[in-house]
């Protein structure tokens, strides 16, 4: 009786043994096909959105980056560090809402299956803002922007005062800088009371995460820029933008870039663009 029972106690033990190696080697097999699909799909999938200077057709004026230097360190850095990047397209002269919608509908149809981390630039970040209240949050996991009105810009109220008094500056822009202020109609948005009066269509969304950072060129500045900054009274900032108006959301800091250099190919402020990439891609993966 006690060498059966002694046996039925080695059997016992041993299937025991047998359940708990497959347990680990389930286990194990689960990490593994983790980390292929892991392997497989990217840290990020960012949507680029870009102000008004950038849009496609903007004519690649002088005083202005060429449509394909516009984004073109964001989208090579973070393609290296393993994101899938897309670069919306937006009308160059659009209001908010016609760029807005306009955004909506492509990052609907870009979205495959993985919301988007947006990366807005100046008035991309304000067609951002309307774009994810129209899609109540879907599709979107943040919003991060650098260089942009959140709050307006006074420059918006300079430029309307030389529409409307066509000025020695209205007509340098024109001719000499092939940039027709009177064809643009999202100025009138730009300014402070108009986000303010219409905050609730950029309100923030719930599920939505956003964050800003700040270019504060103390340094190495455009000169037309800083020309552009005396002109209109913006004060410190990135010539178009004031500092304060640059803030929503989580801080990622200050960087000595101007409105141009943000998202241009410069050598000169190369660095200090990578530094604030780095920055943003540190935050979207630990958030």
């Amino acid at each position: 009786m006690e060498f059966v029972l002694a046996e039925l106690g080695r059997v016992r033990f041993f299937g025991f043994g047998i359940l708990v190696l497959a347990v680990q080697a389930l286990t194990w097999l689960e990490a593994v096909q983790a980390d292929e699909a892991s392997a497989l799909s990217p840290p990020c999938h960012v949507g680029l959105v870009p102000g008004a200077i950038g849009a496609r057709g903007g004519g690649g004026a002088s005083l202005f980056i060429r449509p394909q230097d516009y984004f073109l360190d964001f989208e090579t850095a973070l393609v290296a560090k393993g994101c899938q990047v897309f670069r919306f397209e937006l009308p160059v002269d659009g209001t908010i809402e016609e760029r807005g919608m306009v955004l909506k509908a492509e990052i609907e149809r870009n979205e495959g299956g993985a919301p988007f981390d947006l990366l807005a630039h100046s008035q991309g970040a304000l067609d951002a803002r309307y774009a994810i209240f129209l899609l109540k949050g879907k599709s979107v996991r943040s919003l991060v922007s650098i260089g942009a009105p959140m709050d307006g810009t006074p420059s918006a109220k300079w430029a309307m005062d030389q529409i409307e008094s066509h000025s020695f500056w209205y007509y340098l822009l024109k001719w000499v800088g092939q940039y027709d202020l009177e064809s643009l109609r999202f100025i009138p948005e730009l300014e402070p009371r108009f986000v303010f009066k219409h905050a609730d269509a950029f309100a923030p969304q719930p599920g939505v995460r956003y964050a800003s950072a700040v270019a504060l060129c103390r340094s190495g500045c455009s000169l037309p820029l800083v020309v552009s900054g005396w002109l209109t009274g913006v004060g410190p900032g990135d010539g178009l933008v004031p500092a304060q108006s640059q803030r929503w959301g989580a801080d990622l800091g200050e960087y000595n870039l101007d409105h141009l250099s943000t998202v241009g190919v410069d050598r000169a402020k190369h660095l200090e663009r990578m530094r604030f990439l780095d920055r943003y891609f540190d935050w979207i993966r630990l958030n």
